[in-house]
């Protein structure tokens, strides 16, 4: 009888227990299904410089928070006029934030948007500022610039973007002028044919189109660092020429 009623408070021992173990489950199972999912919002974008020339960068910061119950992952797409420019994957725990950034550059002027989510801002790209210098060519310099290669041949730089080459049969009146950059010479036809004939030489940094001898690079002989300044390495983009007598003033670009 003994035994009995100790397998009898065994058995309801037991019972407890199960019993205990489904509660704790169920407050468990409870629990979990009572997290709310992740969720995401952006806030703070920041965008510095908000000027920029063209070329140089911005930042682009935002906050990242996850206001869900949940941890999950979210990925932050960086759209500049409406086009994806990069973009970042995180993994952001429940009721956190994290700080981003991203780097942007762009060459072409103008305003640019930005969208980070619903986060919105833009910045502004301006023309990169251009510096005019000017040097001066005498006859000497452009005749050696054109005519090294043919001795006896010398040209003479006159007023209002003219000049004379001398050295052929007759005088040849030639032009001098700018266009895309580049310097100019208006030679005729048969006066080219006459005054560079085979100089292969010459061909290799003029261009002839028919009426006009180009100078599309400085002859290896000419050091642009005495030429035209100290801290230029080529013919540089020339904006202007103006002539009088004896000697012609370029205005280029620089840088």
């Amino acid at each position: 009888m003994k035994n009995k009623g100790i397998w009898v408070a065994v058995l309801a021992l037991v019972i407890l227990t199960g019993i205990g173990a489904l509660n704790g489950g169920c407050n468990s199972t409870a629990s979990t299904s009572s997290r709310t999912p992740a969720a995401f919002s952006v806030t703070n974008l920041s965008i510095q410089p908000s000027e920029i020339n063209a070329g140089e960068k911005v930042i682009a910061s935002a906050e990242v928070k996850n206001t869900g119950g949940s941890e999950g992952s979210y990925t932050a797409e960086l759209k500049v006029n409406g086009v994806t420019e990069d973009s970042q994957n995180l993994t952001i725990p429940a009721s956190s934030s994290v700080n981003i950034s991203f780097t942007v550059a762009k060459d072409v002027p103008g305003v640019y948007q930005v969208a980070l989510d619903n986060a919105t801002g833009q910045f502004v790209v301006e023309a990169v500022p251009v510096a005019l210098r000017t040097v001066i060519w005498s006859d000497e310099m452009v005749t050696q610039l054109l005519l090294k290669e043919m001795p006896g041949y010398t040209v003479h730089i006159l007023s209002n973007n003219k000049g004379v080459v001398d050295g052929g049969p007759i005088p040849v009146q030639v032009t001098v002028g700018v266009s895309e950059g580049k310097i100019f010479f208006g030679v005729p036809f048969w006066a080219y044919g006459e005054i560079a004939g085979e100089h292969s030489t010459l061909k290799t940094y003029t261009e002839y189109d028919g009426t006009k001898l180009w100078l599309t690079s400085l002859p290896p002989w000419v050091d642009p660092t005495k030429e035209i300044a100290p801290d230029v390495d080529k013919l540089p983009f020339v904006e202007s020429v103006t002539t009088k007598g004896g000697e012609a003033t370029l205005t280029y670009r620089w840088p």
